[in-house]
């Protein structure tokens, strides 16, 4: 069903000074960014192979602002798969698996979606497709 491929490790941070910095320390370039207004964020991805990480700075009035008690940290892990529409249908048959929403997240360049953490023992989990 799906590629088991990890996309992305999403990452909070509380600006963009905090993203430069671990770019830096990690020898990474600064990918794309989007700004995802359902999630009132912006997002910016490591630049290259295997750079496997996406920085979330949200707007002080997200829901993602509060996230581990306003310090931030790791937020999810990004599964890709081909088709999220089947995906979601899939998982809610084998294990009424519930989404945050109901249809999928379309942003620059994916559609995505995120596994309620109460099923996944507070585990959260993302599915990615890619929309271009």
């Amino acid at each position: 069903m799906f590629k088991n491929k990890i996309h992305h490790v999403g990452i909070i941070v509380p600006d963009e000074s905090q993203v430069d910095f671990l770019l830096s320390l990690m020898e990474f370039e600064r990918g794309n960014s989007v700004y995802v207004k359902e999630y009132q964020a912006k997002c910016i991805f490591g630049k290259g192979e295997g750079k496997l990480l996406e920085f979330i700075i949200p707007d002080p009035e997200s829901k993602l602002a509060q996230f581990n008690h306003g310090l931030g940290g790791i937020h999810h892990f990004a599964i890709e798969t081909p088709d999220i529409k089947q995906t979601m249908e899939y998982l809610d048959k084998k294990f009424e698996i519930d989404f945050i929403e109901k249809e999928s997240v379309v942003t620059e360049d994916l559609l995505i979606n995120f596994l309620s953490p109460s099923m996944t023992r507070g585990i959260t989990i993302e599915f990615v497709q890619k929309n271009n």
